[in-house]
């Protein structure tokens, strides 16, 4: 009897597995070029100018604070930029010069940072902001600079600006700002 029951069950599954001709899971086609895909980079420039009229001068801007939608999002340095040595004065411990120095920035938009635990991992996608197309509130929050003689200056900047990540983007440039201390 028992024999028989096994070669019942091995025949129903044999025939319920030669019958496949239709299939039961449906196979998702896409083109890669329809996704809207997250930006991968953000990049931008500005020129910062004091409240005497002149402007930041060091070649590096070593940390911008970044919101977008009025969340925290990255804080990045500016990428080096030819500095020239002359006219250049300090006031109000700011180095600065008669000639304007545009920094550029670009920031990595799809940054991942390494985890060790799944929680930690499970936190970084819950709170991460991915730059989807669409409008965005960008704000320039604040800028640490170095000093030659090692103190560090803060510069609360409060810029509020707003850029588009249009559809299919890998890389957005934001713009060029002016921004008056």
């Amino acid at each position: 009897m028992g024999r028989i029951l096994v070669f019942i069950v091995c025949l129903l599954i044999t025939a319920s597995c030669s019958k496949s001709s239709k299939t039961l899971v449906s196979v998702i086609n896409y083109d890669e070029d329809t996704i809207n895909r997250a930006a991968e980079e953000l990049s931008f420039q500005m020129t910062v100018q004091t409240d005497s009229g002149r402007y930041l001068s060091y070649d590096v801007l070593d940390s911008i604070i970044l919101f977008v939608n009025d969340e925290y999002w990255r804080t990045v340095p500016s990428l080096p930029s030819p500095l020239s040595t002359d006219n250049i004065v300090l006031e109000d411990s700011i180095y600065s010069s008669s000639e304007p120095i545009e920094y550029s920035v670009m920031v990595d938009a799809g940054e991942v940072t390494r985890y060790s635990t799944g929680g930690e991992f499970a936190d970084l996608l819950n709170d991460e902001l991915r730059l989807y197309p669409g409008s965005y509130l960008f704000e320039i929050q604040t800028i640490y600079i170095h000093n030659p003689d090692s103190s560090v200056v803060k510069i609360d900047v409060d810029y509020v600006t707003s850029f588009e990540v249009p559809l299919n983007a890998r890389s957005v440039y934001s713009g060029n700002y002016q921004i008056q201390l």
